[in-house]
């Protein structure tokens, strides 16, 4: 009783470790699944992090190649700046020099004004000397100095006028040397203003020049640093977002620490209760270990009662066939052994009933018998040849039924330890044809069937038949 009561704790406390087991696994499970998601959610928020970081580095990076920038127009800015300041002085400069020459030019003009007016007096002399000599030469010469261009036109002129004195030729000589000195003092003034005004011009130009371009760079400069002030507010915001990210990501780390603390603890309690359940287990299989080992006592105990009674049997059938033997010897006269007769043509040689099975006894070594092996228990039997089954009978459970198909009216082959085949008397059957499965008999090996060959009656050996 105490025996029973142990194996049924056994059994409760197997299936409930078994119960919790699988409950425990459930949630193993579950916090095993969370813990992957976390160490995920972890895995993004260091990219994350790993984004910003590169984003802010090179958002510097750019703030520091804006500021060289910077530097680097401030320093042209710097530059043309200086450029300017040497071209005012050069401007101040150009001014004295050209306050000197227009002193230079109005002394020009006072000389070409006086030249002027020594050529007015000159020509007013030339006219009155003009007059003398159209009132003292015929008026053929006065004509033809009256047609007079120029000075030079005059002088040329003169060479006609031998009858002139010398008087007359220097007056004309003065007018001519005025002339020329007027003419030489209007070029000077010419050149000098033309070299003013272009000395002007080139300033205005250069200074143009330089004002439009640090117009520019200060357009750059404005740009740059309006650009840099939009970098350092994106930066400004990246720092901000990565601080959040490390604070998440800290968060995060304390969650997986406690999941996989917990995570750790109920890996521990799992294989305590899978520990517990090896040793009930293990507890459980000794004790089927030991129904069994019984059980198979009692199958050998029931096999060896049940071989004893087959034995009995046999030895009461063998004693019964001995009788009717004994019977059967004193109504008749002693007969011979009955040789084998050839087998129609019509019918040919048998077939093996068992294909690939192995004859492990020859006729008489075990009975009026060929046993024939096969490789597993209740192979496939067929039919040795063409023939009518003639007999189908159970003769006790020991040996199994026994087959018998009539091929001649003479020949009959024999098959016994079979299970029930499903045929019937008077049925014809084919070589080659199921008739049933070995196996039958209670005491009789599974895998071995009894073949026979019967002659008018008279079991004779199967193997010349084959």
């Amino acid at each position: 009783m105490t025996k029973h009561v142990t194996v049924i704790l056994i059994l409760l406390i197997s299936s409930f470790l078994t119960v919790t087991l699988g409950q425990d696994t459930t949630k193993l499970r579950g916090l095993e699944q969370n813990v992957q998601s976390l160490e995920q959610n972890l895995q993004t928020a260091k990219a994350i992090r790993a984004q910003q970081a590169a984003r802010a580095a090179a958002l510097e990076a750019q703030l520091r190649n804006l500021g060289g920038q910077e530097s680097k127009l401030s320093t042209q800015v710097r530059k043309l700046n200086n450029t300017l300041n040497k071209l005012e002085l050069d401007r101040l400069a150009l001014i004295q020099a050209i306050d000197k020459n227009q002193k230079a030019s109005k002394a020009l003009l006072d000389q070409i004004q006086k030249l002027n007016q020594t050529v007015t007096d000159q020509k007013k002399a030339v006219q009155e000397l003009i007059v003398s000599i159209d009132r003292e030469r015929s008026s053929r010469y006065v004509k033809l100095l009256a047609r007079a261009d120029n000075i030079y036109d005059l002088v040329v002129k003169s060479k006609d006028l031998n009858t002139i004195g010398q008087n007359d030729l220097n007056v004309i000589d003065a007018l001519k040397t005025s002339i020329s000195k007027r003419e030489q003092k209007n070029l000077e003034l010419q050149n000098v203003i033309a070299q003013l005004n272009a000395n002007q011009r080139f300033l205005e130009t250069k200074k143009d020049a330089i004002t439009r371009n640090r117009g520019q760079l200060n357009a750059s400069i404005a740009q740059l640093r309006r650009t840099a002030q939009g970098r350092k507010v994106v930066l400004l915001e990246t720092v901000k977002a990565r601080q959040r990210s490390d604070a998440s990501i800290g968060s995060i780390l304390n969650t997986v620490y406690r999941q996989r603390q917990a995570l750790k603890q109920e890996r521990a309690r799992i294989l305590e209760i899978r520990r517990q359940a090896a040793l009930v287990a293990a507890r459980k299989a000794a004790i089927e270990r030991e129904r069994i080992r019984q059980e198979n006592a009692r199958i050998a105990r029931l096999k060896s009662r049940q071989a004893r009674a087959a034995a009995l049997a046999q030895e009461q059938i063998r004693r019964q066939q001995a009788a009717q033997q004994a019977v059967n010897d004193q109504n008749k006269l002693p007969s011979v052994p009955v040789a084998p007769i050839d087998l129609p043509a019509s019918l040919g040689r048998l077939s093996q009933p068992i294909p690939g099975g192995r004859i492990i006894a020859n006729f008489g070594q075990q009975g009026e018998y060929m046993a024939i092996q096969s490789e597993q228990d209740g192979a496939a039997v067929y039919a040795a040849a063409d023939g009518q089954v003639a007999r189908v009978t159970l003769v006790q459970a020991n040996s199994g039924y026994t087959i018998i198909i009539a091929h001649t009216d003479s020949i009959w082959t024999v098959y016994q330890n079979m299970q029930d085949p499903p045929l019937e008397p008077g049925q014809v059957v084919r070589r080659g044809q199921f008739i049933g499965y070995v196996g039958g008999g209670a005491i009789n090996p599974a895998n071995q069937l009894q073949f026979a060959v019967a002659v008018n009656g008279v079991p004779v050996d199967p193997r010349p038949y084959f």
